[in-house]
């Protein structure tokens, strides 16, 4: 929502199948309702502004995820250079859909280590 601007930086952690059925990476409408949604770029540009982030683009590590019992890349986009030491991430996994069933162990690891590594 462009009218709901955060007083200060916060961190933030998409996680997104690229082939999400509900809501479309490349943003959307969901059915029955009257209002689209942003794409997944839009959603990280608006972080990106919000944050004071560099707009410098890297994709910074390929993390091998176990979904819906196939491999699957997922690839980290991370903007690091924030204000307040904040970050903006992109878990973008590749060729997952809305739920995956995360089978991998390490999976939960991750998000935590993210959010302890982020106070905001």
């Amino acid at each position: 929502d462009p009218g709901c601007t955060p007083r200060t930086p916060i961190s933030m952690l998409e996680i997104h199948g690229e082939l999400d059925p509900l809501i479309f990476y490349g943003g959307g409408t969901i059915v029955g309702a009257s209002v689209g949604y942003p794409s997944v770029e839009d959603t990280l540009a608006y972080w990106r502004d919000a944050d004071g982030c560099e707009d410098s683009r890297s994709v910074i590590e390929t993390r091998e995820l176990v979904c819906d019992t196939t491999e699957h890349e997922t690839h980290v986009e991370r903007h690091a250079h924030c204000r307040a030491g904040t970050t903006v991430e992109l878990w973008r996994m590749v060729g997952v859909g809305h739920l995956p069933s995360f089978i991998v162990p390490r999976f939960p690891t991750y998000v935590m280590d993210f959010l302890f590594a982020h106070r905001r």
